[in-house]
């Protein structure tokens, strides 16, 4: 248990305890006590959150670097399993998911690439992460763009 949730939980149980007896020397109505635990209740459940959040994020970043060593080995189906665990590990993580688009570019799967992108920047708008999958998703329009371009040169050279 970290530190500072086993802390939250002792302040936990002394105040429980100063609220019954409190109650029972009727110096605290039980409206009074009943607000108290809650929201003594409310701070642990905060805590606890906070603790399991914490790990989640520890295992997606465990889960994206092996990830990138898969990457790196060109991979790229297992690395997109292995994203794709970091996601889910922690879904606010947004360089799992800017290298979960990249694993699925690899693989030719440019809208879903794109689509694992802006989920990136939605979750961390202003990180690297986000800043890189910004840059990948202007080559990838821009890489369009040049397409499309390229036909129109070559339907106008027909005509």
């Amino acid at each position: 248990m970290p530190k500072d949730l086993g802390l939250t939980a002792r302040t936990y149980v002394k105040n429980l305890g100063k609220h019954v007896q409190r109650f029972v020397l009727r110096k605290e109505s039980v409206r009074d006590a009943l607000n108290g635990v809650s929201k003594d209740t409310k701070k642990v459940a905060h805590a606890f959150g906070k603790a399991t959040e914490t790990e989640h994020h520890k295992d997606a970043v465990q889960l994206v670097e092996r990830g990138r060593r898969t990457y790196n080995n060109h991979d790229y189906e297992r690395a997109e399993e292995v994203f794709r665990q970091a996601v889910m590990a922690d879904h606010g993580y947004a360089l799992a998911h800017t290298y979960l688009g990249h694993a699925l570019y690899q693989q030719g799967r440019v809208k879903e690439a794109v689509a694992s992108w802006r989920q990136a920047i939605a979750a961390d708008p202003g990180s690297s992460a986000a800043i890189k999958a910004q840059k990948k998703i202007h080559h990838v329009e821009r890489s369009a763009e040049k397409v499309v371009d390229s036909l129109a040169a070559r339907l106008r050279k027909r005509r």
